[in-house]
């Protein structure tokens, strides 16, 4: 069971053309039960995240029980994402973990990446 206290690093990165590596556009560290208690209605976060309900098995709230998760064929409308973002090679990388980073009290509990291209 994941209780509350669960913490995440969230990092977006880019691939910029010719480049071997991505590279971070920026990073965000969040307490994970209570950002998903505090989405706003209409947020592009919020559009996001109900998009990523409705194509797997994500809990929506804390606590989170223990088991397999999944997300299959999220699909996006260009409209919800930012004009900033342009075409290109992109990927989320995703820590989760209690206790505080570099520690003895830092326990991870899930680490994953995305890739995702934008047309």
């Amino acid at each position: 069971m994941l209780e509350y206290g669960i913490r995440g690093a969230i990092a977006i990165q880019i691939k910029m053309p010719n480049a071997k590596d991505f590279q971070r556009m920026f990073a965000y560290d969040f307490d994970l039960c209570q950002m998903l208690s505090q989405i706003t209605k209409g947020s592009i976060i919020s559009v996001w995240y109900r998009k990523l309900l409705k194509s797997g098995n994500i809990m929506e709230n804390c606590p989170i029980a223990k088991g397999h998760y999944y997300a299959h064929n999220i699909s996006l409308n260009p409209a919800t994402l930012p004009a900033f973002l342009r075409s290109g090679d992109y990927q989320i990388s995703s820590l989760n973990y209690y206790g505080k980073r570099k520690t003895k009290s830092y326990q991870q509990v899930v680490r994953f990446a995305i890739g995702f291209k934008i047309y």
